[in-house]
């Protein structure tokens, strides 16, 4: 593979590992999700703190703040992320409670059930990536990561986490909103007022 296609890169994969160099500080300039499989872990994410343990899922966002505080030895996992520019337009048609739910519970344990299942999403990654074929490494991983996106909304409207009372700003919505503020703005303007200079 070329230098020019290496660049052009819009999906990374990479099995993590315990690592004394690792940094232990970094801002995203891509969408992130990561998965423990064995070992512990204590992170911040943009300063709020979590313990990490096998069978957590960790999801970050672009320009999110990840700082190591502690990994154990015997912490192993995968790390998915992805160009925000690859999959933003197919996260932004998503439910926008789900999505702002999604944010607040970025870091969620699974069940051995579910955990199971998260790690064979990564494990049929980590085999389409040996065949050396990256256009189909891209399409599996993208495929793989919204069904992650769905088991996690499953996930939170069992446990009713999602708010419904967030604001949708899908393109139809704003469009009503905009309607909803002239309307009033002309209500307003239809009221006699007394106005008095000083």
């Amino acid at each position: 593979m070329d230098e020019n296609t290496e660049t052009k890169k819009e999906v990374f994969f990479t099995p993590l590992r315990f690592s004394e160099t690792a940094r232990n500080f970094a801002k995203c300039d891509t969408i992130v999700l990561i998965y423990c499989e064995s070992g512990s872990a204590i992170i911040e994410i943009n300063y709020r703190k979590f313990n990490i343990i096998a069978g957590t899922t960790i999801s970050l966002a672009y320009m999110d703040i990840l700082s190591r505080l502690y990994v154990s030895r015997d912490f192993r996992g995968y790390c998915l992320s992805f160009s925000p520019s690859l999959i933003s337009v197919q996260i932004q048609k998503m439910n926008f409670a789900f999505i702002a739910s999604a944010r607040r519970n970025n870091v969620v344990r699974w069940d051995s059930e579910h955990s199971r299942y998260i790690r064979h999403l990564f494990e049929t990654v980590a085999i389409c990536k040996e065949f050396g074929d990256y256009d189909l490494f891209k399409a599996t991983a993208v495929g793989q990561f919204f069904n992650f996106m769905n088991l996690l909304k499953s996930y939170l409207q069992r446990n009713n986490m999602i708010d419904n009372g967030f604001r949708d700003d899908s393109p139809s919505s704003k469009k009503d909103y905009f309607m909803s503020f002239i309307k009033e703005l002309v209500a307003q303007c239809k009221e006699s007022r007394e106005v008095a200079y000083y």
